[in-house]
């Protein structure tokens, strides 16, 4: 166990690292950073993420050994960061092709457009290289199979699960469920199938995949409510200001800051990551090494348009949330969040007849008929005049009645 003065030591050291590491940035090129963000290197730390990675690589590890394939669902909203962890793994478990035989640890496809079991079967072939897949469904899932154990194959990622119901009916669905289970017996690898929360629709819809994949992950968006979540968003704030291209520290971590990300972006993790990359953009042509205020209000104006200056949640005094009707998170839903599911479109319903409106309609009716075979009464003739109303009056009744 450490004391403090070794925990407190740790920390120095670690801090004076971070220095270090920023100061290089100082004066560099904005070509050379923006290259920075957009590569592999760039990666910052996600705890909902980081959990789901060291979860994949323990699952993947047991399956190696014991040569018996797992499935594992993980979801996650659009732009909360599933692709987005397939591609670190990806990047630090890389193809090799130095060998007489290519090593590929990781294979990655999506849910192709059409989807059928040949469908699935090619898209896996080209992503294990193969130029000129061809055959049927089995034959080429079976050379999948071959050609996986002799590269190496350990994690098969499946991007857009949640697409299948949308494109196939329930016998679709079942028979691709078929064709993934298959696959996670076959190829004896971990199968990691990505997509949004409606993806569970897919897993649950086929008993023996179900089975083979009851293991699952969540990745929520950020938010600034309740005590867990406020801490979950800080910390990525504080791992994105230490991953910033920048030599000076910008205390993106600040509360004040924070809630503002998450009003400007919905806690989008891909969206919180645009605005600070294009901040850095601003920051360093004004020639600052941190960011400021006025460098995300701009970089969310540059994303979104000015249009949004007035509810800029980076430049007005008392920041809200966008959802009001026509702003940029207003029914923000896809299947990737239910909880937040759209208000039903108002539906046109035919007007109920209540007994006032049968009444009037009545009355109109004969006061129009009477209208016609009633002659006008003479003037100062009010004995006549009575006994016309006695007897329209008793024709609505029975009309009513």
């Amino acid at each position: 166990m450490n004391s403090p003065k070794s925990t407190k030591t740790q920390r120095i050291e670690d801090e004076a690292s971070i220095v270090s590491a920023r100061d290089k940035w100082r004066g560099a090129d904005i070509n050379a950073r923006r290259l920075h963000m957009a590569s592999s290197q760039f990666f910052v730390r996600h705890p909902q993420c980081s959990a789901a990675i060291s979860e994949i690589r323990l699952i993947a590890e047991k399956c190696k050994l014991e040569k018996k394939g797992r499935g594992l669902l993980t979801m996650a909203g659009s732009g909360a960061g599933k692709t987005y962890l397939a591609n670190y793994i990806q990047d630090t478990m890389p193809r090799d092709d130095e060998g007489d035989v290519s090593k590929v640890p990781t294979v990655y496809f999506k849910i192709p457009s059409a989807p059928t079991q040949r469908g699935l079967a090619t898209a896996l072939l080209t992503a294990l290289g193969d130029p000129r897949p061809k055959g049927s469904a089995a034959e080429m899932s079976k050379r999948a199979e071959i050609l996986m154990s002799k590269v190496g194959t350990e994690i098969i990622f499946i991007d857009d699960i949640q697409d299948i119901p949308e494109k196939r009916g329930v016998k679709g669905v079942v028979q691709l469920g078929n064709w993934i289970r298959d696959l996670i017996d076959g190829s004896k690898c971990l199968v990691v199938m990505l997509g949004t929360f409606a993806a569970i629709d897919v897993v649950r819809g086929n008993d023996q995949l179900n089975r083979r994949a009851m293991k699952h992950q969540r990745i929520e968006y950020f938010s600034m409510t309740g005590t867990d979540n406020i801490s979950r968003t800080k910390r990525f704030l504080d791992n994105l200001d230490k991953a910033l291209p920048l030599a000076e520290h910008s205390k993106l971590v600040d509360s004040d800051i924070a809630l503002r990300f998450i009003y400007a972006t919905n806690g989008v993790t891909s969206l919180m990551l645009d605005v600070a990359k294009e901040a850095v953009d601003i920051a360093v042509s004004n020639e600052r090494e941190h960011l400021i205020l006025q460098d995300l209000a701009k970089a969310f104006e540059r994303l979104f348009g000015e249009h949004h200056r007035d509810t800029n949640p980076f430049s007005v005094q008392l920041p809200r949330a966008l959802t009001r009707e026509d702003e940029l998170f207003h029914h923000w839903y896809d299947t990737s969040n239910p909880a937040k599911e759209p208000e039903p479109k108002p539906q046109l319903q035919p007007k109920q007849k209540t007994p006032a409106m049968e009444e009037t309609k009545a009355v109109q009716k004969l006061a129009k008929k009477t209208s016609k075979k009633t002659p006008e009464p003479a003037p100062g003739n009010a004995p006549q005049q009575e006994l016309v109303d006695k007897v329209t009056g008793a024709e609505v009744e029975i009309a009513l009645a």
